[in-house]
């Protein structure tokens, strides 16, 4: 099997993480359609272009991959408009993903794991969403 993992940077040499991580938006990866059996984002929806990330794993990933979604509980509560989870579902349902495990973790109170599985190669348009707003709560660093 061959792992890929990517970010935003590559650490320079000599550390050995430079050979081995591929520098690129997670949006437009350089991986070939169709090619990945498994996929984790832990983590990795901190952009804005959650539908663009989203949208390239589903070009990527094979008919019944799997993927693992492991994010912070407190981006999908947003204040006045609740949970924004069933939204997030629906994204994934339109790009060609049937929800195995909704909430992996239910007892952690501070990370939700999402396991999906490709089911179909058809992507729909993120016009097929129905609403408007954010997929995600924006991601706030705090300082320390």
């Amino acid at each position: 099997f061959i792992v890929h993992s990517l970010d935003m940077v590559t650490p320079p040499p000599p550390s050995p993480l430079s050979t081995v991580i591929t520098a690129c938006n997670i949006a437009r990866t350089p991986l070939k359609d169709k090619s990945v059996d498994i996929g984790v984002y832990s983590l990795a929806l901190m952009g804005t272009d959650i539908y663009d990330i989203l949208s390239e794993c589903s070009r990527v990933m094979k008919l019944d991959g799997v993927v693992y979604i492991s994010e912070v509980r407190s981006r999908f509560n947003r204040e006045g408009d609740g949970d924004m989870l069933p939204r997030f579902m629906r994204l994934m349902e339109v790009l060609g993903f049937e929800c195995v495990n909704g909430d992996a973790r239910r007892k952690n109170m501070f990370f939700v794991l999402m396991i999906f599985k490709k089911v179909t190669n058809r992507r729909g348009k993120e016009k097929d969403i129905e609403g408007e707003g954010e997929y995600l709560k924006p991601c706030i660093y705090k300082r320390r």
